[in-house]
């Protein structure tokens, strides 16, 4: 008899080692093999089924059984749970022989889940025979999962549990983490009578997510022992603020990383333009998988090396439809290859073929855009907008309008699109007459229609549409619009000087302001308000001279014939390199080249004696 006992025992154990490893047929399997089975036997192949959610099988087992115990119930109702039949787990809980608090948690646990809240309450205040700190623990939790849960509700919840634990503690840490509230989640934190690595990551992640760089610090110096959770969150920290110096400190001295932490810090590399070391990375990482891959050739197709890019596509091992689309984004350029590609993607979505739709119009190809868009078995608003911008390319503006009206949806930038058309058109009126018609403007709305009249010479009705815009500060590209226009137009440059007055009134100057200003200074021969508006450029600004400020700056000064020699001297100290465009303003023709040896006089760069723009 012990014998038997001895042999049956060794078969259950190998039978539990089996339903560990996750597989039911296995057990099944072994099941089957075995001489004679005993209740745990048949526990033990009820409880394999009851995990996968295999109710049939389950039952199946259940009714088989010659005998039951609480274990038995208990697995059967489990199975019911998994399965997602609530319902049936209730009819069977209220059937079940015997019970223990670990029937009544199963389905308090199946309640929380499914945020069925009523019958948990219902459940945990009228039918629990008793409560004891698990069932407390999930009505705490599936209080805190609610997205309405106060502090008090939480509090009085927490406060009524009569014997909390370390999990009750970590519920209640965690509520106030996930609602960003660093000072209680700090307090919380503080007060636990005892804490483990969940309550020291909830408080990292706390102080992560409020952007409390030293405060995390510190919590990471002072944990216990930190674990690849928490050595990847101050990774991620750091490359999140762009830090790579800092970032790659924290990820060296990581004790083991997984496939996140070099995807992060591959990823900042690659965002931050170093190419070559995100390749060095990359080729280091064990194991790489397709997300790595992914990011890899989408970081080449971003700095436009569609050869490189390729190349890694081709080399992975196995490729998903993420994969597909980033490798047609970096083939973009190449509307050959990109069609290669796409003919051959065995699998396509909308963004797959918004892709398409899209290097098409950028390339100009309206018919074989409208191919694309004809076949696309959906379309969004990005596919509309993207035909109409391959009607728009091609100037094909009665087709656009057409398109634009039939459009199913309709959004700002495809008005505004249309708007910007008829302006490069010489079709201002057109313009205006669709801005009158949009339900809504944004400022780039505006700016279209403002540049509209300006590049076709309205200037002032250009300029009356700039004072309506309803946005502060003024739009810089509307203004530079309106302020090229009247630097080059002889009628307009008092225009010019009163339009940049205004715009330094409200701080609102960008270097494109200043060669539009310089330019009408040039025109003027308004020499000593260049020379101020030059040195504001710095002094005022805290702007950077561009090569182009200081060629407007020579074509200022070689228009002075007495000035020619300070022109040359400015041309061989800017920090830039002249070329035949700052060359050719200077010396006019070759006779002029012997001023190359002259001496630069410094007191140009003196602060000039003008302190206030005038237009006289």
């Amino acid at each position: 008899m012990n014998g038997v006992i001895e042999s049956l025992g060794s078969w259950n154990s190998i039978l539990l080692e089996q339903a560990r490893s996750g597989s039911a047929h296995g057990v099944k399997q072994l099941f089957d093999r075995m001489p004679e089975w005993s209740v745990a036997s048949w526990n033990i192949l009820l409880s394999g089924y009851a995990r996968q959610g295999d109710l049939d099988r389950a039952q199946s087992v259940f009714d088989q059984m010659p005998q039951r115990t609480l274990v038995s119930w208990n697995s059967m109702l489990a199975a019911f749970v998994a399965g997602g039949k609530l319902d049936q787990a209730r009819l069977f809980l209220e059937r079940m022989p015997m019970r223990s608090i670990v029937s009544w948690t199963t389905l308090l646990h199946a309640y929380a889940q499914t945020m069925d809240h009523a019958m948990l309450r219902l459940m945990f205040d009228r039918e629990l025979p008793e409560r004891d700190t698990i069932c407390w623990n999930v009505l705490l939790g599936a209080i805190a999962a609610q997205e309405r849960t106060g502090i008090e509700q939480i509090l009085e919840v927490f406060h009524e549990i009569p014997g909390r634990d370390l999990a009750s503690w970590n519920i209640l840490l965690n509520w106030f983490a996930q609602r960003r509230d660093l000072e209680c989640t700090q307090k919380t934190f503080d007060s636990m009578p005892e804490r483990d690595m969940i309550s020291w990551t909830v408080l990292l992640s706390c102080c992560i997510q409020a952007g409390c760089v030293d405060r995390a610090v510190r919590v990471f110096n002072q944990m216990p022992q930190q674990n690849m959770y928490s050595w990847n969150s101050m990774l991620t920290l750091y490359a999140d603020r762009g830090d790579l110096a800092y970032a790659t400190a924290i990820f060296n001295q990581m004790p083991q990383r997984n496939a996140a932490s070099w995807n992060t810090l591959f990823v900042l590399n690659a965002q931050k333009g170093h190419l070559n070391r995100a390749k060095e990375i990359f080729d280091e990482m064990p194991g790489r998988d397709v997300a790595a891959c992914t990011a890899m050739l989408a970081a080449y197709g971003a700095a436009g090396l569609a050869d490189e890019a390729e190349r890694v596509f081709y080399d992975m091992p196995e490729w998903d439809l993420v994969a597909g689309n980033a490798i047609l984004v970096a083939l973009s350029s190449s509307p050959a290859a990109t069609e290669r590609l796409f003919d051959q993607m065995p699998a396509k979505d909308l963004y797959t073929w918004n892709i398409a739709l899209q290097t098409r119009a950028a390339n100009g190809d309206l018919e074989e855009a409208k191919r694309i868009f004809d076949e696309m078995p959906e379309t969004n608003l990005v596919s509309w907008n993207a035909l109409l911008t391959a009607y728009t390319q091609k100037n094909s503006l009665e087709d656009a309008y057409n398109l634009l009206i039939a459009m199913p949806d309709w959004c700002l930038v495809s008005w505004t699109l249309l708007v910007a058309t008829y302006g490069q058109n010489n079709m201002a009126g057109e313009a205006k007459h669709l801005f009158d018609r949009m339900l809504e403007r944004d400022v780039v709305a505006w700016t279209a229609i403002i540049c509209a009249f300006a590049q076709n010479g309205h200037l002032e009705q250009a300029k009356k549409l700039f004072d309506m815009i309803p946005y502060e500060p003024s739009n810089l590209v509307a203004a530079n619009a309106i302020l090229s226009c009247y630097s080059q137009d002889h009628t307009h440059y008092r225009g010019a000087f009163e339009l940049f007055s205004e715009l330094k009134l409200i701080d609102s100057i960008d270097g494109s302001c200043f060669v539009s200003i310089l330019v009408a200074c040039r025109h003027t021969g308004k020499l000593d308000t260049a020379k101020a508006l030059f040195h504001s450029i710095a002094i005022d600004f805290g702007l950077v001279p561009s090569k182009q400020h200081y060629s407007c700056m020579l074509d200022v000064m070689s228009r002075t014939v007495a000035l020619r020699e300070q022109a040359v001297d400015l041309a061989l100290a800017m920090p830039f390199f002249p070329d035949a465009v700052e060359w050719t303003s200077i010396v006019g023709e070759s006779a002029r080249w012997r001023m190359l040896g002259l001496t630069f006089p410094k007191s140009f760069f003196s602060p000039p004696k003008v302190s206030v723009i005038t237009s006289d």
